[in-house]
């Protein structure tokens, strides 16, 4: 009997359909809109980036995650990179960081300056985007950014991004 389970438990598993990705919004025209950065000193407030993800895997009923998917300069590329680039190269400005391009970043004007903000491959979360919500319904999501002043590795500002919805 053990033998039978041995064999049907993986064999359900793999005819299993995957679970249908979903996209997630954060926009303008959203109902709470994309947010404002406020500050430093003297800099104007400026409204944040949309961004929209895509492909989202729901590994279990309370955790979703964004794969890493990226195929270079082929479309599609994230909307930051056609706002701040002559070309679209899946990359950041050093030319080695992979932009996780299911996550669909639009650019952050920041005084008068336009900057390339990605979910980035190369850091503890290796490109991905991860959710989960707690048994209080308070989600937490993190994931590995950039921001890309296009001057090369100088210009790269790496930052953890964690966020909850308390």
């Amino acid at each position: 009997m053990k033998r039978s389970w041995l064999v049907l438990v993986p064999l359900a598993i793999a005819c299993t359909p995957p679970a249908p990705a979903a996209t997630m919004y954060s926009t303008h025209l959203s109902y709470m809109g994309a947010g404002t950065f406020y500050g430093p000193g003297k800099m104007g407030d400026s409204v944040l980036f949309d961004a929209t993800i895509n492909n989202i895997a729901f590994p279990s009923p309370l955790t979703f995650v964004t794969p890493l998917a990226n195929n270079g300069a082929t479309e599609p590329n994230i909307c930051g990179e056609q706002e701040t680039r002559q070309r679209s190269t899946g990359l950041l400005s050093d030319n080695l960081t992979r932009i996780n391009e299911n996550v669909n970043v639009c650019s952050f004007q920041l005084s008068d300056k336009k900057i390339l903000v990605a979910v980035v491959d190369g850091g503890q979360h290796h490109g991905e985007q991860v959710a989960v919500v707690l048994s209080n319904g308070e989600m937490l999501m993190t994931m590995d950014i950039a921001l890309d002043l296009g001057i090369g590795p100088s210009g790269i500002i790496r930052l953890p991004f964690n966020a909850t919805s308390s």
